[in-house]
């Protein structure tokens, strides 16, 4: 027999088998999904919040299909893991799709800080002289 559950596989398990399986996939997706969930105040680390929650989201899932298939009561572990693990997914792909915005909005103003710069007549660069291969990539992404 098997130590992990694989939902195309028949397996001869009793009730208190199927409930202590559904309690482990709970905590694990629980555990998962808080850890996502945490990554997202620290300041760097949304991508892995990101993935962590989501596979805490989706195990809370399966296991809740699981579930409803052996005629089992939902645990309020695997409530949680599901909830968690949303809440984690949504805040933490909001968060890369904002930085992900500012940076190219910081490369644009960037770019156009730099053409207008250029653009000044009789503007001495001094000690900021800005390299010739530089602009010319500049010119060319704008």
């Amino acid at each position: 027999m098997d130590s992990y559950y694989e939902p195309d596989q028949e397996r001869n398990v009793g009730d208190a088998e199927k409930r202590e399986l559904h309690q482990q996939n709970a905590l694990t997706a629980l555990i998962l999904s808080i850890i996502g969930l945490a990554i997202f105040f620290l300041p760097v680390g949304n991508i892995a919040g990101l993935v962590l929650s989501i596979i805490g989201w989706t195990k809370s899932r399966t296991n809740r299909i699981y579930a409803r298939e052996n005629d089992l009561t939902e645990s309020g572990q695997n409530s949680a893991a599901w909830v968690c693990g949303l809440i984690g997914t949504i805040l933490n792909a909001f968060t890369i799709i904002i930085m992900v915005l500012a940076m190219i909005a910081l490369a644009g103003i960037a770019a156009y800080s730099f053409r207008f710069i250029q653009a000044v007549p009789g503007f001495s660069y001094g000690e900021f002289a800005v390299p010739d291969t530089l602009m010319n990539t500049i010119r060319w992404v704008v």
